[in-house]
């Protein structure tokens, strides 16, 4: 069976350990910036919006797509990196994400807006992992008194 999109990651054998200290550092200045990823949440659905209504759906698809689809493959080179997937920096001009994407349909501006709704429930279960997390790190963390 085919999917429409797929990505495959290929993992080092060892991971360096100057990677792990840049990664650190790099998530410490992100956390201080502001997160861009909550960015590219609202922000790709709007540009891919706007750019459907000046060009239309297929000429989107065949101007846009392949731009489109370098940045979500960027996008994903740097997520993967920073998860501790890979010790490839992107950019380097390879990837270490293998990315395809099968541009079909017909889409609208509205269809591309949607995509920011479509996508409130798995930030809610992304935001209620993470609030779990935090109070097991948390309990972990206490000291526990013996008896």
């Amino acid at each position: 069976m085919s999917f429409p999109v797929s990505f495959e990651v290929e993992r080092p054998p060892v991971f360096q350990r100057a990677h792990v200290f840049l990664r650190v550092a790099l998530l410490v200045v992100v956390g201080w910036i502001g997160h861009p990823f909550g960015l590219l949440w609202l922000g790709l659905p709007m540009v891919a919006a706007i750019l459907v209504s000046q060009k239309g759906g297929q000429r989107y698809l065949d101007e846009s797509g392949p731009t489109v689809t370098r940045v979500l493959n960027w996008i994903l080179d740097l997520v993967v990196y920073l998860a501790l997937l890979t010790d490839r920096l992107p950019g380097a001009g390879e990837h270490p994400v293998r990315f395809q994407v099968e541009r079909s349909g017909s889409p609208t501006a509205g269809s591309a807006l949607l995509r920011i709704l479509y996508a409130v429930p798995s930030l809610i279960v992304l935001a209620l992992l993470v609030f779990v997390g935090a109070i097991v790190l948390g309990d972990r963390r206490r000291p526990h008194s013996r008896q």
